[in-house]
Formats: C-alpha cells, structure tokens, sequence
C-alpha cells in the first residue's frame, strides 16, 4: 500500500511537469491497483480498520484531487497565473493527502508487524510445550525401564556370585 502510494506520487510530479496524457493514464491505472489492495486488505482490529479507512479515504480524496488538477489544466484559463496558483494548491493538498494516507500505511504496518511477532512468540510457545509434552513421558518410561533393568541385572549378577561361591 505504501509503495503504491508513493508511486501515486511520483505519476502526480510527473503530471504536474509535464501535463500529458501518459502520467494521467498511470496515475489512475495505479489508484485502481491501490484500491484494490486496500479493498483486499484483512485487519484484525479496529485500530488497524479504522487506519484502512483512512487510507482509503485519502487514496479517494487524491483521485478526486488530481482529477480537479487534470480538469483545470485542460479547461485552462486566460491568466496564466490563476491556472498556476489553483495547480499549486491542488498539488499541496494532493502531497498532504498522500501524506495522510503514507502516514496511516506506516502505522498499519507496524500494527500488522506487532501482531505478527505476538503470533511468533506464540507459536514457538506452542512448539515449545508440544515438544515438551512429546519428550516428558518417553523420558519417563525409559527412566523406569532403565531402573527395571539395572536392578534385574543387579540380581543376576547377585545370583551368579551366588553360584559361583558353591552356593
């Protein structure tokens, strides 16, 4: 999400410098790709869903933003100065929205990596006490079976000096 936010934001510096048909056609291919990806996106709390609103509704409010900016640059005006100024501030609110939704992306993640790690931990606890439970009772079944044989062969052995001595 993160990346096709940044891309988002190099097709806008694109579009803004050089104004022609290519930036415009990547900039919405690349907001479907985003759209996307939140739309598929799975969160498990509401902090996480309420980031992945906030993303989405910056990646819509961008669309609707640089649609304006591509609108005012084909309508264009006789001052060259208006069509410059509106293109600007349309520019800084889309870099500010971007901002927003790069923000949000980056906490979700690290929301998402923090649930990962807690699942890890868990995980290797889990392996831990399975193996555990796996070891214990084989351990202690040979622990006897060692004992029962040691004294069995301590008998034999009591015996055969036994014999030995005439006995």
């Amino acid at each position: 999400i993160r990346s096709g936010i940044t891309e988002l934001n190099h097709i806008v510096f694109a579009y803004t410098l050089y104004h022609e048909e290519r930036p415009k056609l990547q900039f919405l291919a690349g907001h479907e790709d985003l759209t996307g990806l939140i739309d598929r996106a799975r969160v498990n709390t509401p902090d996480q869903q309420r980031l992945l609103d906030n993303i989405r509704n910056n990646n819509e409010t961008m669309k609707g933003l640089f649609l304006q900016l591509v609108s005012n640059y084909e309508q264009g005006s006789t001052a060259a100065e208006d069509v410059q100024g509106t293109e600007d501030r349309l520019v800084g609110l889309l870099l500010l929205r971007s901002y927003e939704a790069d923000s949000a992306a980056s906490t979700l993640r690290n929301l998402v990596d923090d649930d990962i790690r807690v699942s890890q931990v868990r995980t290797v606890g889990l392996i831990f006490f399975v193996l555990v439970l796996a070891s214990v009772p084989p351990s202690i079944i040979l622990a006897r079976t060692r004992r029962h044989i040691v004294s069995s062969l301590a008998g034999l052995s009591k015996g055969t000096v036994m014999i030995g001595s005439g006995n």
